[in-house]
């Protein structure tokens, strides 16, 4: 009898010693440097608008280790087209991604891109769009009396300028099919890297490229870090809408089916707070958060 009760204390410890029945499932998160979506470094480090949201989601998913590993958005979706399980947040929606990765309900709301060119080039793009100015990066001034033009008609018949973009990012079903199109020209300069734009703005700032399209948020927030961008300008094309919606992005798989249906839980309860709102209003500016909340509440709230 001794034996075998000491047998079962042994047994009885030694599983409850045991970590393996604990151990927390791991999610990687695959993050790029694209400030202020994502902000690695400097005085803004994790305030990011894909920072502070996904943080909120990670919180919410309490049962699993969450990692988050940079690289760049390339690698991102090689690693998922070879089926190793992660997430990546703020993702376009592209049919090339739908193939490899499972896509949440929308988790992000930003107003859209925009041409951006530099001093030395606005006065060319004035002409293209029928107007004296463009908008300026460090003001207020909107152009209510330009022409629309489409980014396909800027290309092919303004070949002397060259557009600078980010190799593999994805810039929306209005956007990519143009830029696929144009994919092997030489007035288009692609830039591979983990930063998904603040290196083709310092580019267009020493000329090396005529323009680009960027989103506005990313201009404000290069006034607010450096200062360094009072001399770019810009312009609405014919293909920005008002807002575009971003995604959280799985491998596609049964992991990832799996983990996309949790996320999808909590984005519908986070959605709504104030919170989770704050993580784009803080870098848009002031005027334009009035409209932005109207829109976040008709159109946001309400997309699945």
């Amino acid at each position: 009898m001794k034996y075998k009760f000491g047998y079962w204390l042994i047994l009885i410890f030694s599983l409850l010693g045991s970590g393996h029945s604990y151990t927390k499932e791991k999610v990687v998160w695959i993050v790029n440097d694209f400030p202020p979506g994502t902000i690695l470094s400097g005085e803004f480090k994790g305030q990011g608008i894909t920072d502070v949201y996904e943080s909120i989601v990670m919180k919410h998913l309490p049962e699993f280790e969450h990692e988050r590993r940079v690289t760049n958005i390339r690698r991102a979706f090689h690693l998922m087209r070879n089926g190793e399980n992660a997430c990546s947040a703020g993702r376009a929606l592209s049919e090339e991604r739908a193939e490899i990765a499972w896509f949440s309900i929308p988790s992000a709301f930003v107003p859209s891109q925009r041409l951006i060119t530099n001093e030395e080039n606005h006065a060319e793009f004035d002409k293209i769009f029928n107007f004296g100015h463009g908008e300026s990066s460090t003001n207020d001034a909107v152009n209510k009396h330009f022409s629309l033009v489409s980014l396909n008609t800027i290309l092919e018949q303004h070949a002397h300028m060259k557009l600078g973009i980010v190799e593999g990012r994805a810039y929306g079903s209005k956007f990519d099919p143009i830029l696929e199109k144009y994919g092997d020209a030489e007035h288009v300069f692609k830039r591979a890297g983990a930063d998904l734009g603040t290196s083709i703005l310092r580019m267009l700032q020493v000329n090396r490229i005529n323009y680009t399209i960027e989103f506005p948020f990313v201009l404000q927030y290069e006034v607010k870090a450096s200062g360094g961008l009072a001399s770019l300008y810009s312009f609405p094309l014919l293909e920005s809408s008002n807002y575009l919606k971003g995604y959280i992005v799985c491998t596609k798989n049964k992991w990832g089916k799996r983990m996309i249906a949790k996320i999808n839980s909590v984005l519908l309860k986070v959605r709504p707070l104030d919170e989770y709102r704050d993580s784009f209003e803080r870098w848009l500016d002031k005027k334009s958060i009035p409209e932005f909340r109207r829109q976040y509440k008709k159109i946001f709230l309400n997309s699945k």
